[in-house]
């Protein structure tokens, strides 16, 4: 099935595969292959998709080794395409020239064993505060927009189209009001758990801004599209289920 998700649109592929943990919710995470995999793909799940994050060594490979242990994260290199007439005389054929990989996270250098490696691994990739907490919020807001009704979805469609066209200071002034500004003063009502879904939802909306709007009205659009609520509901779980792993992991882990 199709999915949309958030400012692009890509394959199931990048869609976070349904969450391995099972324990409860309490219980610390086990930092095993599988858990840090999951992890990676509900912070990163485009790159994930595309297939160009790599461990190094190889999660497989990690038992098999003596200590230390040290593990990374890498980004594969994107190859740029050049003119190759400096190597032939005779052809004017294209090549690509190697660049060199990112470092996305790695474990501390001399860890005492591959669980703990892991589990720095991943203290590495949720050290990044703002990343996580956006990252939430956008599982949350579209755990919102798929567990929504027929009627609530046209509404939301209709309310993002109605807000694209707003001025930028009209937007700028419902952003202070549900942030809890009046004329410039902080009034201490600022949006929180205790609101409704709706204003949870355009308060996220008007924080990451009009160009991501767009993209969300593609999604809202898309999620109207889909063939049944069954459907809907089976993509609500997948982002509920992400973003309180996330959640439960910066907690845990850095909390």
């Amino acid at each position: 099935m199709s999915n949309p998700f958030y400012d692009n649109y890509v394959d199931d592929a990048s869609t976070p595969p349904t969450s391995p943990i099972s324990d409860g919710i309490s219980e610390p995470i086990d930092w095993n292959s599988r858990n840090l995999v999951y992890l990676l793909s509900v912070l990163r799940p485009e790159e994930v998709a595309a297939d160009i994050l790599v461990f190094n060594p190889p999660l497989e490979a990690l038992e098999d080794l003596t200590y230390p242990f040290h593990l990374q994260i890498h980004k594969k290199a994107v190859s740029t395409r050049i003119d190759s007439h400096p190597y032939s005389r005779d052809t004017h054929i294209c090549t690509r020239r190697p660049q060199p990989c990112t470092l996305v996270a790695e474990s501390n250098r001399e860890c005492m064993s591959p669980e703990l490696a892991r589990r720095s691994l991943a203290h590495d990739l949720l050290s990044n505060i703002e990343l996580v907490d956006a990252t939430i919020a956008r599982y949350n807001a579209l755990w919102v927009i798929h567990n929504s009704d027929v009627s609530t979805l046209e509404s939301i469609l209709r309310a993002m189209c109605e807000m694209i066209t707003i001025a930028d200071d009209e937007w700028q002034g419902r952003l202070d009001q549900l942030c809890g500004m009046a004329a410039g003063d902080y009034t201490g009502q600022c949006v929180d758990g205790d609101c409704s879904a709706e204003t949870r939802l355009e308060y996220h909306l008007l924080m990451t801004g009009r160009i991501a709007l767009e993209d969300w009205i593609r999604c809202v659009g898309a999620c109207l599209g889909m063939d049944s609520e069954k459907e809907r509901a089976a993509h609500a779980e997948i982002y509920d289920e992400a973003g309180s792993f996330l959640g439960r992991a910066f907690y845990q882990m850095v909390g």
